[in-house]
């Protein structure tokens, strides 16, 4: 089974985050540094891209913490989308969803669209090390110049004692 396929299944994306707060429970505090240290940044942007946005988790942050910012989320399981629409409709109005699998990020239809940021959270160690290079490849000729890219994941190193 996909990564996809696996958060497209609605028994388990219903526990995903109670399921993550137990897993990894310095997610908010992690997401949460990220945002902060974006805000002093740019404390006014006006374009984020959400890459895996999931649930919703870190979108609803970044839509209460930049009242003006128009965010774009994107992720693989339609369901998950579904799941994240429901929970962030009171900011409807300023959030974009694409369901898609970001691998395939350079043919969504954003030729027109640059970033202030990119935030993903928990999203690209789904990916082999070659594909990462090609996403953050593609997500840095979306980016706008001086724009950001945030990655709060697990990252693996082969060095034990790292």
């Amino acid at each position: 089974m996909s990564s996809i396929e696996a958060y497209d299944d609605l028994t388990r994306i219903k526990q995903y985050d109670a399921d993550m707060d137990v897993m990894h429970p310095d997610r908010h505090t992690m997401v949460n540094i990220a945002i902060e240290f974006y805000a002093n940044l740019n404390p006014e942007p006006t374009t984020i891209l959400d890459l895996g946005c999931g649930t919703g988790f870190v979108a609803k942050q970044l839509a209460e913490k930049f009242p003006q910012v128009e965010l774009i989320c994107l992720d693989g399981a339609a369901n998950i989308i579904s799941l994240a629409k429901s929970r962030l409709k009171e900011f409807s109005e300023r959030l974009q969803f694409h369901v898609s699998d970001f691998k395939e990020i350079e043919q969504l239809q954003m030729d027109a669209m640059s970033f202030d940021a990119m935030f993903s959270s928990y999203a690209l160690h789904h990916l082999a090390q070659n594909e990462k290079v090609d996403v953050l490849n593609a997500c840095c000729g979306l980016l706008k110049p001086g724009g950001h890219f945030f990655n709060a994941d697990l990252i693996r190193n082969e060095d034990l004692e790292v």
